[in-house]
């Protein structure tokens, strides 16, 4: 989303207000979801070989919206490439609601979601191998940045 788009749902509420819109909390809604949007988006970095646990393959778009909007999801799991000379780290999606994250160099550059922790573990070991077998080394930041 652009700021244009803001800009006419903001005009669209405006018309609506005039004439007397009854359900203006779903566009009021909207347009914080946008604001938001257009916030985070430039933060949150998706690597463009993310890997997905196979029951989150559907809702992947979803995740990620609810992630750059800062909604609540218990059950998912993020791995990211490591700032330190670690591999790979996993964190809880509620990690990112921190205010430590809201920073863009803090955010994790993000290679994996999963379902559960150990999702995440089987999906970290997934990502390994598939290094090892097409790299022929350890070395997941260049497979994931090149």
């Amino acid at each position: 989303m652009d700021k244009t788009a803001l800009s006419i749902a903001i005009k669209k509420v405006g018309f609506d207000l005039l004439f007397g819109l009854k359900n203006m909390t779903s566009y009021v809604r909207i347009i914080i979801d946008y604001r938001n949007l257009l916030e985070s988006s430039d933060k949150m970095h998706f690597s463009k070989k993310l890997y997905i646990s196979p029951s989150l393959e559907q809702k992947c778009g979803t995740i990620k919206w609810k992630l750059r909007t800062g909604r609540p999801q218990p059950a998912i799991y993020l791995i990211a490439l490591a700032k330190n000379n670690d591999l790979l780290e996993i964190y809880h999606s509620g990690m990112l609601r921190q205010k430590y994250y809201k920073k863009k160099q803090n955010l994790p550059f993000i290679v994996g979601i999963a379902s559960g922790y150990g999702g995440a573990v089987d999906l970290v070991i997934d990502i390994v191998q598939d290094v090892l077998r097409e790299t022929g080394t350890y070395d997941v930041k260049t497979y994931f940045t090149k």
